[in-house]
């Protein structure tokens, strides 16, 4: 059987790729976040913040969602203050966990080698310490709660490190992340990039609003959302971030309020269907059939046999409703998407997805090259040279 390994450079980290300068992005009310989302950031006290109800996102209210963790580098409060040499001799009875471990996890599965649980070491205390002064050290999260961190979920149950820290550095965004939802990959800014060009390419692409489909934590709908407001002539584009479970919703949510509250627009549904409505009385999303200029999706797109063949992080710890994408090929989703697409996009609009791989991308274009329905289908690799990604433009 193929081996899926070959085709996860995007799964197989779980591990940050932090940008320079990195406190550009530590530091809260960074531009990454919006002046008014930073004063509603601000206003949390504690650790966590419960979604609500808000003007463009405003399918949370009447709902129960998850309690959201903050990203632990951007925590305001003092949690504990210890001496350095206290600090220090807890740094040391971790390293000693890791060399215990050594490169086992690797060996087993591709996971983290033992130099790379020592960088990510290094990335929690540095997320941890608040402020440092004669010897003394202030903490976001206490000793207790460090060990609990690293110690027994990423070491112990081996969870993402992005769920340990509640943090997923991307691009030069930090969001909230945490069980429940798909921790974004670095691959991913490939498909970012390929939309943009579009954008650049095709001036009316940056006149109507654009859908990213699976926003799961909200990464590519606001880096979308900014990059449309770098190029756009129409001060009313909007991104539709599209979301089907509560518990991922429940991130986005909060990431979108921090990052892009005004741009873009949390809606729930599965892939197209929010825009497939036509009646008067549906919902402004429900009336866009054939008006969207644009369409993104990361969507789960790995074949079912081979789930069993993922690292523990992703397949014990990630949710198997953004892995899964179906029985025999994969593709079941990414058909979904394509066949709704042709009723929601624009003559003209443009689509772009990211696929598990060749296989899926070949099988992909040969369909849109024979079908009348788009035009300029294209495939392109992702930052580690693998194909990855597939591009088409609706027929006019």
């Amino acid at each position: 059987m193929r081996s899926c390994r070959a085709l996860l450079p995007m799964l197989q980290p779980l591990r940050p790729r932090r940008l320079q300068p990195p406190v550009a992005t530590r530091v809260p009310g960074s531009w990454a976040c919006s002046s008014g989302a930073r004063g509603w950031f601000a206003s949390c006290a504690g650790a966590t913040v419960r979604p609500a109800g808000s003007s463009n996102n405003s399918w949370w209210q009447g709902q129960n969602p998850q309690e959201v963790m903050l990203p632990l580098c951007e925590r305001k409060q003092t949690a504990e203050e210890v001496t350095a040499a206290a600090l220090d001799t807890w740094k040391q009875q971790a390293l000693a966990k890791i060399y215990a471990i050594g490169n086992r996890f690797q060996d087993m599965d591709d996971g983290p080698s033992a130099a790379e649980l020592k960088q990510e070491l290094d990335w929690l205390l540095d997320d941890a310490t608040k402020a440092q002064a004669d010897g003394t050290v202030a903490l976001r999260a206490t000793l207790g709660e460090l060990t609990d961190m690293f110690i027994h979920r990423r070491l112990g149950n081996r969870e993402p490190f992005q769920y340990v820290t509640a943090t997923a550095h991307w691009l030069d965004l930090v969001l909230c992340v945490g069980p429940g939802v798909l921790c974004p990959r670095p691959e991913t800014e490939t498909l970012l990039e390929i939309a943009e060009k579009a954008i650049l390419d095709k001036p009316h692409l940056r006149e109507g609003p654009w859908a990213d489909l699976g926003t799961g934590s909200g990464a590519l709908a606001i880096a979308l959302a900014r990059t449309l407001s770098r190029h756009e002539t129409s001060q009313d584009t909007v991104v539709y971030a599209v979301e089907c479970s509560p518990q991922a919703a429940a991130y986005a949510h909060v990431n979108i309020e921090r990052c892009a509250p005004r741009q873009v627009e949390l809606v729930s549904g599965n892939w197209c269907s929010p825009f497939l409505g036509s009646d008067d009385t549906a919902a402004p999303q429900e009336r866009l059939v054939g008006k969207l200029a644009g369409l993104v999706s990361n969507p789960p797109y790995i074949p079912k046999a081979d789930l069993a063949e993922l690292q523990r992080e992703v397949g014990e710890h990630e949710p198997r409703l953004a892995l899964d994408g179906g029985e025999g090929d994969g593709l079941d989703h990414l058909r979904s998407i394509f066949h709704g697409a042709r009723e929601v996009l624009m003559p003209g609009g443009f689509i772009a997805v990211e696929t598990n791989g060749q296989e899926q991308c070949e099988e992909l274009l040969a369909s849109l090259q024979a079908s009348r329905d788009w035009q300029e289908a294209a495939i392109h690799a992702d930052l580690g040279g693998v194909t990855r990604f597939v591009s088409a433009v609706r027929s006019s």
